[in-house]
């Protein structure tokens, strides 16, 4: 044989097989199918690759693809089958013929072991390879179509028509897709109308159609335990679906799973194994064929399921002598005179809340917990204690703080894959570290500020059938690129009482006694050590779900039936906490570790090598590390060229870096240090441009010795471990010229420092503000930044008519020598279109636009409502929109009441809107109620529209102020309404006050 072609797993991202949970194409391949599976979930297929009909293999680690050149005269080349040996079978055209070949992956062997005893191979496929090396398919004799068996126990070929009773009538079988050890093949048969399944049985020549009635149905696949893969035709579609078969080796229609692809038009499963996972391929919505295949589906960081004693018959895993007696003063993996870091003194955890730390490592892998540097020492990896620490409930929220964060701000693997697309995460996981300080920070802020939106998911997914939910567990599965489903397990009664949340990792279809059942495997955040928590989705015979809770020792709830389950998507909440808050990549913050500073995010558990001071250490996020002096580097190894992902440096002293732009694109650069998070980043960087940074403590500086003007951002992230106050401050669009120098220092009293020298240009400033558990954010454009100057910037809480204090040192001596006030121009003004609301007695409908005055992003919800009212749409809304209600017929009752808005609008007390019904209720108020304020639109352009609610007797004043406190516009007006032209007025920030007999009123506008 010719060359064949050995890609390691190292190469796959970059090189050839992308790959998600169930989708699988060959790199550059214009098509992919995958043909056959086995126990091992080795598979095997063929692509398209540069004009060329090529087969594969893929084990998990290696690709071999076989070329048409691999094979003496072929001209295309087809591998269809595999069995547990790790052989391959497939047939290669010579431009004439087919014909049959065995392919050995473990030594590139190609052979010809098979006779062609048939009379006519000029069309012969092969399909399906058995455990005895017993190869199956189908050819064409003319017009006819036969399925085949051949191999070392045959010393013939045998082929087969489907005849009716008596042989006269003869249907064309297509097959030999999937054999058996005890050679059993299966296929379809067409009777002249429609497609249906068969198997058969060539130890005793017997042919077993399956006759489902008038559906369009294709067999492929069989495995060990006689379930088949087939596709169907549905309304015109063609579908996948597994079938298993009942005690007396029945196949029930009834008893069909379905395969599910997002995104997929049409699907084709072509193998199964005994785990049940299937493999095939299918059409996208471009209309391109690509394959796919089944594997257990990986959170990332979750128990074994053998630790759970599923399917596991050996010893348990967590004897009780392996945590008993634990002293915490020293590490348990690493023994005596190597300290425990976070938990000093005799702190004996271990418990049935607590699983000691031996216990997790079985669990999750030493390598998966610690690292060893290029000098010889371990260190514990912070990210690993803190998930363990976590299921002691330290924080609040466990499950849904666990489920929501932790699964996905540390171990989705696709979301790991695509901020670090050229990193193996086949073999290792990896880690997205956060502190301690930071991680509690953002569990408060999901817990209280985001719950929300997983309850509305949940009331959504509850109320629908048993079902559709079980259906959308599935698709949430399939589909990687979606968000990872959490599932709420509800008992009594209300939309919002849950009572725990698991995390589902894959599903499993029995049929037992003639009922079938799938059962859900799930990760309970809370009890790692659980022995068998899972959901059983229990199907009767109408196809009607009944769902019930799968008790184990240390459940976290009862074993009672499940009153309802429910849905939320982890990645909805994390993109509207996380975005909303860190800088990107997020989350990313310092971990301090024996006395070194880890920079950077990610750590693989691979080799590594030394690059020594000053000299070249590799790729690091796009660049080259050109220099790195006073510190130790290393930089893990994969096999191929790609981004270092970390740094040792030590504490003290000083470093320099220099990095060097490779390709096009935004420069990024990290420096953590107790607890600060500092980035750099160059918008427009070219290739072979030379940064040069240097640090000294928590400040630092950047220098642009080119001649060219560069335009970066810096970030800095300030945590207050006491408060649990996190600001973090962008300065966005610094425009730096030749030879300038920018320095960045973050300080101790929640303030930012930026200075420069010889540079004039500008910045726009961004400030994100969590404390007391809510999300601010401020933005100010264009703030002037002459040269040989300094602002130091902090939150404003001495003027509540601006938001942020700029101090001012003009030749950075370190005076203060003027001191500026900005107002957010990111402001949010709710409004409602309606304050009152009169209905009539009968029952009907009505609809309150809710609008946004201001630029910031508005978030509301109905907070309260009288309970004959009820919310259609628009409980809950982002951005502008309406709220649609219902409400019943009140009879003879007058009825009123009151429906509350609730907004993330700064400073605002709650919107009411008064509801009357079955005649006007009137409400005294008192006569000296203050008028409201009103004003829109805000920014406006030319026309400022003012409006004051409740009763306008006389003249009132109307006087704009500009940010200086000079006055722009004096007028009078009598009526409630008034319209203001602000044309004339220069771009900016004003200030509206209306002067009406003893009430004097202000709001601020934004003139465009």
């Amino acid at each position: 044989m010719k060359n064949y072609y050995l890609i390691t797993l190292f190469f796959l991202l970059a090189l050839t097989n992308l790959q998600a949970q169930f989708k699988f194409d060959i790199q550059n391949a214009s098509a992919t199918y995958v043909t056959g599976i086995n126990d091992t979930s080795s598979i095997v297929g063929y692509c398209t690759l540069d004009g060329a009909t090529c087969g594969f293999y893929f084990n998990g680690v290696d690709t071999l693809i076989i070329k048409p050149a691999d094979i003496n005269g072929a001209v295309a080349v087809w591998l269809g089958g595999i069995n547990n040996h790790e052989l391959a079978a497939g047939h290669y055209s010579d431009g004439t013929n087919i014909k049959p070949f065995m392919f050995n992956p473990s030594n590139g062997n190609v052979t010809f072991p098979y006779s062609n005893v048939l009379p006519i191979s000029s069309n012969l496929k092969v399909h399906g390879i058995n455990d005895n090396n017993i190869i199956c398919g189908d050819y064409a004799n003319g017009l006819d179509r036969k399925i085949w068996m051949e191999g070392p126990s045959l010393a013939f070929g045998a082929y087969q028509y489907y005849t009716t009773s008596g042989g006269f009538t003869k249907y064309p079988t297509y097959g030999g897709y999937g054999i058996s050890n005890d050679n059993r093949v299966t296929g379809w048969y067409i009777d002249g109308t429609f497609r249906k399944p068969f198997i058969y049985d060539m130890g005793i020549n017997e042919f077993k159609p399956m006759d489902f009635g008038n559906v369009k149905m294709q067999t492929y696949g069989m495995n060990r335990n006689n379930a088949i893969v087939v596709d169907q035709n549905i309304n015109g579609k063609t579908r996948g679906f597994k079938m298993f078969s009942n005690s007396a080796g029945e196949f029930e229609f009834a008893g069909k799973t379905e395969i599910i692809i997002a995104g997929a038009t049409e699907l084709h499963p072509l193998g199964i194994n005994k785990h049940g996972h299937a493999c095939g391929w299918y059409l996208d919505e471009d209309g391109k064929a690509r394959g796919f295949f089944e594997r257990k589906y990986d959170i990332g960081f979750r128990p074994d399921p053998n630790a759970f004693m599923q399917d596991n018959t050996s010893d348990d895993w967590w004897p009780t002598s392996e945590w008993q007696n634990i002293d915490y003063r020293y590490d348990p993996n690493r023994g005596p005179g190597t300290p425990f870091p976070f938990h000093p003194g005799n702190t004996n955890l271990a418990n049935s809340l607590f699983p000691s730390w031996p216990l997790w490592l079985k669990t999750f892998g030493a390598e998966n917990c610690y690292v060893t540097s290029p000098l010889g020492n371990t260190y514990l990896l912070p990210a690993a204690y803190f998930k363990w620490e976590a299921i002691s409930g330290k924080h609040e929220g466990s499950c849904f703080g666990l489920s929501s964060i932790a699964i996905t701000s540390w171990d989705s693997l696709e979301l790991a894959h695509n901020r670090f697309p050229d990193v193996n995460f086949n073999k290792k996981l990896s880690f997205v570290f956060m502190s301690d300080e930071l991680r509690e920070a953002v569990n408060i802020m999901q817990t209280s500020q985001f719950a929300q939106v997983a309850l509305n998911q949940m009331s959504k997914w509850r109320a629908l059938p048993p079902e559709e939910v079980l259906a959308g567990v599935k698709a949430a599965l399939a589909d990687t690129n979606a968000a990872h489903p959490v599932i709420g397990i509800h008992h009594g009664e209300g939309d919002q009482l849950f009572e725990h949340a698991l995390i589902p990792y894959k599903i499993v279809p029995i049929q037992e006694g003639g009922q079938y059942r799938e059962e859900i495997y799930c990760y309970d955040p809370n009890k790692p050590m659980n022995n068998g928590t899972g959901i059983i989705a229990s199907v009767n015979t109408f196809s009607k779900v009944e769902w019930k809770y799968q008790k184990s020792e240390s459940a976290e709830i009862s074993s009672s039936a499940i009153g309802s389950l429910s849905l939320f998507f982890v990645q909805d909440l994390f993109k509207k906490d996380i975005s909303q808050f860190f800088t990107s990549p997020e989350p990313v913050s310092s971990t301090r570790s024996f006395g070194n500073e880890m920079l950077n995010a990610v750590a693989e558990g691979n080799d590594f090598r030394i690059g020594e001071s000053g000299n070249y250490a590799g790729p690091w996020e796009g660049a080259l590390l050109q220099s790195l002096t006073s510190a130790r580097s290393f930089a893990p190894l994969t096999g191929a060229a790609h981004k270092p992902r970390h740094y040792y440096l030590d504490k003290s002293g000083n470093y320099s870096y220099e990095l060097k732009r490779k390709t096009a694109g935004n420069q990024m650069f990290y420096l953590f240090r107790d607890g600060l998070v500092q980035k750099f980043q160059r918008l427009n960087a070219l290739s072979n441009e030379i940064d040069l940074f240097e640090s000294t403590g928590n400040t630092l500086i950047y220098n642009n010795n080119s001649s060219n003007n560069r335009i970066i951002e810096l970030t800095t992230v300030i945590e207050d471990t006491l408060t649990h106050e996190s600001l973090t401050f962008i300065i966005d669009s610094l425009h730096v010229s030749p030879g300038a120098i920018i320095t960045s220092k973050p300080n101790d009293d929640h303030s930012y420092t930026i200075s420069n020298s010889t540079n004039t240009g500008y910045y726009n400033l961004r400030i994100r503000s969590l404390a007391q558990n809510k999300l601010k954010t401020f933005t100010h454009d264009s703030i002037p930044f002459g040269p040989n100057v300094s602002h130091t910037i902090r939150l404003n809480p001495e003027n509540p008519d601006f938001d942020v204090m700029i101090i001012v040192d003009l030749g950075n001596d370190g005076s203060i020598d003027d001191t500026l006030f900005k107002a957010n121009q990111s402001v949010i003004q709710m409004q409602l279109s309606k304050k009152v609301l009169n209905f009539s007695p009968e029952a009907g409908n009505d609809t309150i636009a809710v609008e946004n005055t201001g630029s910031g992003l508005l978030n509301w919800t109905v907070a309260q409502k009288p309970e004959w009212v009820t919310i259609v749409s628009g409980n809950t809304g982002e951005g502008e929109g309406q709220i649609i209600l219902t409400y019943t017929a009140s009879g003879n009752t007058i009825r009123a009441g009151f429906i509350v808005v609730d907004s993330n609008q700064e400073g605002h007390s709650l919107d009411t809107i008064q509801v009357n019904q079955g005649g006007l209720l009137k409400i005294e108020k008192p006569s000296d109620t203050a008028p409201a304020l009103l004003l829109f639109p805000n920014p406006a352009t030319n026309q400022l529209q003012l409006y004051l609610q409740n009763k306008v007797h006389g003249n009132y004043t109307i006087e704009i102020f500009d940010v200086s406190g000079k006055q722009v516009l004096n007028t009078l007006s009598n009526h409630p309404a008034h319209s203001l032209d602000i044309s004339t007025l220069n771009s900016g920030l004003y200030l509206l006050k209306v002067q009406l007999g003893n009430y004097s009123l202000q709001k601020r506008f934004v003139k465009h």
